[in-house]
């Protein structure tokens, strides 16, 4: 089933995406992490890691969509 199978398209997303992309995505949505702590942990400025966020979340929308097809996205509303 779809609900199954959604962990492992989610990781073979994140596997696609540029390295830093899949770090802070998993730092701020797995592991919970606020920005000020992501900025510590990578040594960035916040406002630094608010973009990479916002970059990261774009291409793993595109990333996911080019995995499944825009139907499935459409029907997730992936919303970050």
């Amino acid at each position: 089933s779809l609900h199954d199978a959604l962990p492992i398209l989610i990781l073979e997303t994140l596997n696609k995406l540029k390295l830093i992309y899949k770090y802070v995505l998993i730092l701020k949505y797995i592991d919970d992490y606020s920005v000020k702590d992501i900025s510590k942990y990578l040594c960035k400025t916040s406002k630094s890691i608010d973009g990479i966020l916002q970059r990261a979340k774009i291409s793993f929308k595109k990333e996911y969509n080019m995995i499944e097809g825009d139907e499935l996205y459409d029907k997730r509303g992936w919303n970050f």
